[in-house]
């Protein structure tokens, strides 16, 4: 039987499609995942990360060990990075800083914080996202393939690798509510009810208003900003229009040096 799931970078709307295929294949059980290889103990390692966050993860990485010719079909979701980075940086604060409240922080400290690189493990993880966790896992390299058809806001791919055959529907999270219901029904061949109401969103948390006051208020740095909006996924993702949109929400400054 082909396993269904939604496989996540974080902090890119994806509990929406959880919820939504929860509901459509209630006979089923849906994987909610974000990695396949060993890095558990490394994560587990941060201080207060909670392990919870990782069970399924576990599960699944088990699960394809004992079944190596499962076919799959996954749906990610995509996210402007800046966006991503800021939303990962207030969600994960708590945890990695229990005797910490984000509310102390001003805006600068949290803006030095951010271009540290304290939201993920890795800086430049969910940049490189698809090149560490969905290449190695699927055989599939999406930049192979045509530009992105950023008009659609979704793009199916499908790869062969050993005896596994996998599918995976990338939307974008801009996109979502315009084209979810379609995108569901081209891959999965059914009409999907798409359940659009948000899940584990930013401004619904605990920090939920220092994070709103922070998006409402802060100029990031120029460079870190630009960092992000000029690599391989935003360029493949996002075309340069959005990307100034971006550039200058997130600075303010009308002539970042974005390339192409």
């Amino acid at each position: 039987m082909t396993e269904i799931g939604v496989y996540t970078q974080g902090k890119v709307g994806s509990k929406s499609l959880v919820a939504t295929l929860s509901k459509a294949f209630s006979d089923r059980h849906i994987w909610d995942f974000r990695r396949t290889f060993d890095r558990v103990a490394d994560h587990l390692a941060i201080r207060g990360t909670r392990p919870r966050l990782l069970s399924e993860d576990v599960e699944f990485t088990q699960f394809v060990r004992e079944q190596p010719v499962v076919d799959l079909m996954l749906i990610a979701t995509v996210r402007e990075p800046v966006a991503i980075a800021v939303s990962s940086f207030f969600y994960n604060f708590g945890p990695r800083n229990p005797d910490m409240d984000i509310v102390s922080l001003t805006d600068e400290e949290i803006r030095q914080r951010l271009v540290a690189g304290e939201s993920f493990n890795q800086p430049s993880f969910h940049l490189d996202w698809f090149d560490i966790e969905v290449r190695p896992f699927l055989g599939l390299d999406v930049y192979e393939h045509a530009p992105f058809p950023r008009d659609t806001g979704y793009a199916i791919y499908a790869a062969i690798l050993g005896g596994r055959s996998s599918r995976l529907l990338v939307i974008r999270l801009e996109d979502l509510d315009r084209v979810a219901a379609q995108a569901l029904a081209e891959f999965f061949g059914i009409q999907i009810e798409y359940e659009s109401d948000r899940q584990n969103v930013g401004c619904a948390q605990a920090y939920g208003s220092r994070y709103a006051a922070f998006l409402a208020s802060a100029k990031l740095r120029r460079s870190w900003v630009e960092w992000q909006l000029n690599s391989k996924y935003a360029r493949f993702f996002y075309s340069l229009n959005e990307r100034k949109a971006a550039a200058l929400r997130w600075t303010g400054a009308h002539d970042s040096e974005l390339v192409g």
